[in-house]
């Protein structure tokens, strides 16, 4: 067994299969890094558009957190739909879609939740 002690929570995330948050020198988390990933099921996906785009589908604009004519972010939970399925809402609307980049929840997000609590 080895501890590692450390701030930078990539390296954990990336090191570490077992972690423990402390918090004021209690214990606030202590589980595998697969269950604590589970806390935060929001991802958040960036799609650019080919051409200007003034509206985007209603089930689309429920998810959307920032708009302009040539991209949108989407913020969504991942147990609720799936980003194939905003895809094919882009698609069905005839937008041309440039790039898609995604962003899932990290440890660092976990962190900041479980300090919150």
């Amino acid at each position: 067994t080895i501890i590692l002690t450390t701030h930078y929570l990539k390296e954990a995330e990336l090191l570490c299969d077992k972690i423990a948050v402390i918090n004021k020198g209690k214990v606030i988390a202590n589980d595998t890094k697969t269950n604590l990933l589970k806390i935060l099921e929001e991802k958040e996906v960036k799609v650019e558009f080919s051409n200007k785009v003034k509206n985007l589908p209603k089930k689309i604009n429920d998810f959307c957190i920032s708009k302009n004519d040539k991209s949108a972010t989407l913020k969504f939970n991942k147990n609720e739909i799936n980003t194939a399925e905003l895809i094919k809402e882009f698609i069905n609307s005839k937008i041309d879609l440039k790039d898609i980049t995604t962003k899932e929840s990290d440890l660092e997000d976990i962190f900041i939740k479980l300090l919150k609590n």
